[in-house]
């Protein structure tokens, strides 16, 4: 477990310092992203959800020990609490490096308090590389996290962007504006 833990500490860190360079993105089979997850409260949510109707959707794909994640979270409440009246639902779907979901609720829990979260997040499972193809199955790979997903109001992928640094927030928030415009469907 240390080990898959050190590696994937590595791999985000790595993800920070490359993320101002181009990434692939994720390789995603279709348009379309699906998810049914338990919140940590055991609560199930589903993309299908009602909630998520007429809505566009931010997926943030992240984990509390992934630096370049962590440096995402203040940003990405900045999104929410901005643009969540005009049409936006956040969900962070957390992969975690814990075996039960308890100990996984406790670490997500705490982060979330501490840092003001208010969005919905969702347990991803374990460690990302066991669990990211059971919690999303339509991504196929990915370079690293966070990842962002934005869904349209139809339904439909319209934005990924892997890694995250300062920098780059222009760019993600011009693609949340463009996708709650009411021109765009």
């Amino acid at each position: 477990m240390r080990t898959t833990t050190s590696v994937a500490v590595v791999m985000c860190m790595l993800t920070a310092v490359v993320s101002a360079n181009e990434k692939a993105p994720p390789q995603i089979e279709g348009d379309t992203i699906a998810f049914t997850l338990s919140d940590f409260e055991g609560k199930v949510v589903s993309l299908s959800d009602k909630r998520f109707e007429d809505k566009v959707v931010l997926v943030d794909i992240w984990g509390t020990w992934c630096p370049p994640c962590r440096l995402a979270i203040p940003f990405i409440i900045d999104l929410d609490a901005r643009y969540r009246d005009k049409g936006l639902e956040i969900v962070g779907i957390a992969f975690e490096n814990a075996d039960t979901l308890e100990e996984r609720g406790n670490l997500v829990k705490k982060f979330a308090e501490d840092k003001g979260i208010r969005y919905s997040l969702l347990d991803g499972g374990g460690d990302i590389d066991d669990w990211l193809h059971v919690a999303l199955p339509a991504i196929k790979k990915t370079e690293g996290i966070p990842t962002m997903l934005l869904i349209g109001r139809d339904g439909k992928l319209r934005y990924t962007h892997t890694g995250f640094a300062p920098a780059e927030k222009d760019a993600i928030e011009g693609q949340v504006k463009a996708a709650l415009d009411p021109k765009t469907k």
